[in-house]
């Protein structure tokens, strides 16, 4: 697991809470799915870890699978499809590209 979304277009979502995250991720365009059994390029899990949460990118299948995986890592999660979650992991291909900054509103 490596990409995650601290921001969305509008706001820096770092911090936030996990029904935080959910909340503004949805604000920005995402909606709530049920477990994925496809991969498909606009895939985010938020992974609650108590009082920070995570926003991880499932950038493709295998790191779907990751996520899914909870044989072990019981943390409660929601998936969710948006689609600009590419652009807000930092994550073009192989490698992660800039980001412009954006001003919090």
């Amino acid at each position: 697991m490596g990409f995650y979304i601290n921001r969305t277009s509008t706001e820096n979502i770092h911090n936030y809470s996990y029904q935080e995250k959910i909340d503004a991720i949805i604000f920005d365009g995402g909606f709530i799915i049920d477990l994925p059994t496809n991969w498909s390029w606009n895939l985010v899990c938020v992974v609650n870890n108590g009082f920070m949460s995570g926003a991880g990118y499932a950038f493709s299948k295998n790191e779907m699978k990751v996520f899914l995986d909870t044989s072990q890592d019981h943390r409660p999660r929601t998936w969710l499809k948006y689609d600009n979650a590419m652009e807000m992991a930092g994550y073009d291909g192989n490698k992660r590209v800039q980001l412009k900054n954006l001003k919090d509103k």
